[in-house]
């Protein structure tokens, strides 16, 4: 049977390929293998010969952090996702929208972040641009200053490729900027690390 990957997908890997030409794609994959076949799997073609599930290979050292690009997905709620997993975890935009719930699937998905789309075809073929290289914001609960008065921090981090330009901008209401200085990360490990907010 004669197949193809939906173009929203090609959209999304052609960005990622734009942001890390040199990452590797040892574990990227659409089209599944013997074991997706044998079961109910997006990886297989939908009835109109349309993949609808892509893979992207983890490779933090070459621009392509999988839990991160997980995570930038998850709050852009772009409404082509049907849902995406990573490091034993997943999210659906269906199933307690937007929400992190553990996966125990047989394949714990460290190598890579599996992205499936909706099955209508005017999302699966939809081609604008992902929202993969947001600002994020990191918002710190409110800190009491001396004398009593509350302070909102708020912080914008940039989940831009590395060495990227965009240089992340930070907006407060008092001058004390050093824990939202301290907080600039879109990963939740990193962000416990730190003992900041988890986004």
């Amino acid at each position: 049977m004669s197949f193809r990957t939906a173009e929203s997908l090609l959209k999304f890997r052609s960005q990622i390929d734009a942001m890390a030409p040199g990452r590797d794609k040892s574990n990227d994959g659409t089209i599944g293998d013997t074991s997706h076949q044998a079961r109910p799997s997006d990886h297989n073609p939908n009835k109109d010969g349309v993949v609808t599930a892509m893979d992207i290979t983890h490779d933090p050292r070459h621009g392509v952090d999988a839990g991160e690009l997980a995570e930038i997905l998850r709050l852009s709620k772009d409404p082509r996702i049907k849902y995406v997993i990573s490091n034993r975890r997943i999210f659906s935009s269906e199933k307690s929208p937007w929400q992190w719930r553990p996966y125990n699937g047989a394949n714990a998905h460290t190598h890579h972040v599996h992205v499936s789309v909706m099955g209508e075809k005017a999302l699966y073929d939809d081609t604008h641009p992902w929202p993969i290289e947001p600002r994020a914001k990191v918002i710190e609960p409110p800190q009491r200053r001396p004398g009593g008065r509350l302070t909102n921090i708020t912080a914008t981090v940039s989940a831009a490729r590395p060495n990227s330009s965009a240089a992340p901008t930070t907006t407060t209401s008092s001058p004390t900027t050093s824990s939202a200085s301290r907080c600039r990360f879109t990963s939740a490990a990193r962000a416990r690390r730190y003992g900041c907010p988890i986004p």
